[in-house]
């Protein structure tokens, strides 16, 4: 895997910066499609949008003016990391407010 390209989800204070993953997919896309399956038969909710592997890497929200934001796009979609082995993938809640935290729910070995 290589962390590659990135942009930008969300809009004004919920604005954050993310970059995409890239490489060999299918063991997470795999998982990611089993999640869906089980959370709709058993009723949960659950994010329609399409899937899309990345890692956030800030969360400026609307404290940064929108060309600077632009810029910083610009920049992550020229970037291409060094590949690695990944084995495992965790499964994170984030809680946002004033002092945003993560959670690990779960994780699996790929």
């Amino acid at each position: 895997m290589a962390l590659a390209g990135g942009g930008r989800f969300g809009r004004g204070a919920f604005t954050l910066m993310w970059v995409g993953v890239t490489g060999d997919l299918d063991p997470m896309r795999t998982l990611h499609k089993a999640l869906r399956r089980e959370l709709k038969h058993a009723g949960f909710p659950y994010d329609e949008r399409p899937w899309k592997p990345h890692l956030t890497i800030a969360r400026p929200g609307n404290r940064i003016p929108r060309a600077d934001l632009d810029a910083d796009r610009a920049e992550l979609n020229e970037y291409t990391g060094p590949t690695w082995p990944v084995r495992e993938l965790f499964l994170v809640r984030s809680h946002l407010g004033p002092n945003p935290s993560y959670e690990r729910l779960t994780n699996w070995l790929l």
